[in-house]
């Protein structure tokens, strides 16, 4: 019998080959029952680094609690001392602990905290968070570099830490051990700060036109299947106007009311200038600094109906802080000059040369005992609120409102970086001691000082 000889046809190879890397792809790409690289790395990855970086398949759910912390310590941006009641004038520097974070090149941009410690992130691939004596509880390294954005500051309720990647991945972690909680892989860029809202974790990410709201739940990790888009441009920052059921954005010289229960836009106001920071919201009223030299008061129940502009010396460096029934606002300039600004008027009452040295800019407002009042004349209407500002350098300083008058100042070991932890009676800083140094600064008041001194049979030396 005979067989006819075959030849196999070169092409014939080349499109098997090809169809079988297709096969292939699609499979791993699109089964939802595999992991994704950025799980999969997450699985794999463990160590004293990693902090026991294992996803299990199905996230350990979280119970998630009151958030613990907003930038200027409230969501409405006012930097109103979050105690409340009366503190004293008589502060002193009494322990300082090095930061021990153990990684070389280290430089804290963003800084969140509460009571277990503080919280930072920047433009390095590290997390790390500290304790109250400036060593490492844990820290956490995402595999991409966080490029020139940097990473996003954390954010905190009472059982967990979150961390937005700019190039999309989202990590929980427990915020007392470092374990992570649940790992995310968006695969889309974040464009302006993430924040927590109620039960969910929000990320504004690009998309066709404006930005689109990837809605997360922050217990479980788990994506929404609606996520809302805005015709907002990148870059926002917020502050929350509970009066309104708002959430008040800036981005370039607009200011914007957006629902939250539709995630909507209500309204959108444009100014003749860009905005710098944050609004600053009190009830219905919206205050905002501008790159130009001004201050602006919005109506919120009006549509953002300019109320007022306050022609400056100087442009203010930030957003103003908020003084209670004084109705003022405070702000240091870009000459580091403090100014109060009567918030109802917007007359500037007073502008005092400080010569602020620090990377901080911020001021905070807080109340002073009524001895204090009294000491320096003070309106006992007011109930002792005054402003509290970096100045100088490598100090912090209490002015009383009504002309500036300094009540008190008070000598840190390096420079502020940050609004202060308000711990019970203490304000706890993180400073710059020097380039690629920092410190963990407790500040106390001096009746404190002199208890714990007598306590501990010390008669005058710092701790630390």
């Amino acid at each position: 019998m005979e067989y006819e000889s075959r030849k196999v046809k070169w092409y014939l190879l080349v499109l098997f080959v090809i169809y079988s890397a297709a096969a292939v792809y699609v499979l791993f790409q699109g089964n939802p029952y595999l992991y994704s690289h950025l799980e999969l790395r997450a699985a794999l990855t463990a160590g004293a680094d990693a902090q026991l970086q294992t996803i299990p398949s199905v996230p350990a759910a979280a119970k998630p609690g009151a958030i613990t912390y907003f930038s200027r310590y409230n969501f409405d941006r006012t930097a109103i001392d979050p105690l409340g009641s009366p503190r004293s004038r008589n502060y002193e520097e009494f322990e300082t602990h090095p930061v021990e974070s153990g990684l070389e090149n280290w430089e804290p941009q963003n800084i969140a905290f509460d009571d277990l410690g503080f919280y930072t992130s920047g433009k390095s691939q590290w997390v790390v968070a500290l304790s109250l004596d400036g060593k490492a509880r844990w820290k956490y390294k995402f595999l991409v570099p966080a490029g020139e954005k940097g990473l996003y500051p954390p954010m905190i309720d009472e059982a967990s830490v979150y961390v937005v990647h700019p190039q999309g991945e989202v990590a929980a972690f427990d915020k007392v051990t470092g374990e992570i909680r649940w790992l995310l892989p968006l695969n889309f860029e974040a464009v302006a700060a993430p924040f927590l809202w109620q039960t969910k974790l929000i990320i504004p990410v690009k998309a066709e036109k404006g930005i689109q709201l990837i809605v997360i739940n922050r217990a479980d990790g788990i994506k929404e299947e609606k996520n809302p888009r805005l015709e907002i441009k990148p870059g926002f920052t917020l502050a929350r106007a509970s009066t309104l059921n708002d959430l008040i954005a800036t981005v370039d010289n607009k200011v914007i009311a957006i629902d939250t229960e539709t995630w909507t836009i209500d309204w959108s106001q444009t100014l003749t200038e860009p905005v710098r920071g944050p609004a600053v919201v009190v009830e219905g009223n919206i205050y905002v600094s501008t790159l130009g030299n001004k201050i602006m008061k919005l109506d919120g129940n009006k549509k953002g109906k300019l109320e007022w502009e306050s022609e400056l010396e100087k442009p203010p460096a930030t957003a103003p802080s908020y003084l209670p029934i004084m109705n003022r606002l405070a702000f240091l300039d870009t000459s580091g000059a403090l100014n109060a600004v009567d918030a109802k008027t917007g007359k500037v009452l007073w502008r005092f040369g400080i010569e602020n040295k620090n990377d901080l800019l911020e001021t905070w407002s807080a109340r002073l005992k009524g001895n204090n009042i009294e000491e320096f004349k003070m309106d006992w209407l007011h109930k002792g609120w005054t402003i509290w500002a970096p100045c100088n350098e490598k100090r912090f300083c209490i002015f009383a409102p009504n002309k500036g008058q300094m009540i008190a100042r008070i000598q840190l070991n390096g420079e502020p970086l940050s609004l202060p932890l308000a711990h019970g009676r203490r304000w706890i800083f993180i400073t710059r001691v020097k380039p690629g140094k920092f410190s963990i600064s407790h500040v106390l008041e001096e009746a404190e000082i002199k208890s714990l001194r007598k306590a501990a049979g010390d008669g005058d030396g710092k701790a630390g």
